[in-house]
């Protein structure tokens, strides 16, 4: 194989890790804890979080594949949620009510 080839050949491998890297945490928000006790998140069936009253955590998404997303707050039983549209989510509130998901700018996503 030519220097040139394998130049061509080991950048287009690169270009690849780095889109493969990037597309491994495709979809980030935040769930706030607006209980006023402890909560736990879960995704697909696993604790994604343990939040404190108010607290803050990220949950971050590979792909836009069907995920069930679940809350439970001070130990009790869980409840699903859907934050919607994962492009757009930026926050979900979550409370005794269930989970309130807005976009940056406020606007419901769920």
């Amino acid at each position: 194989m030519s220097a040139k080839m394998h130049i061509a050949v080991l950048a287009a491998s690169l270009a690849f890790c780095g889109s493969a890297a990037a597309d491994e945490s495709a979809f980030a928000f935040k769930v706030e804890n607006a209980s006023g006790g402890p909560a736990t998140v879960m995704v697909d069936g696993k604790q994604t979080c343990s939040l404190a009253q108010a607290a803050i955590c990220t949950v971050t998404i590979k792909d836009t594949d069907a995920h069930t997303y679940a809350f439970a707050l001070a130990g009790g039983a869980s409840m699903s949620f859907e934050p919607g549209n994962l492009e757009a989510v930026d926050l979900c509130k979550i409370d005794a009510k269930g989970a309130h998901c807005m976009d940056p700018a406020g606007t419901a996503t769920n």
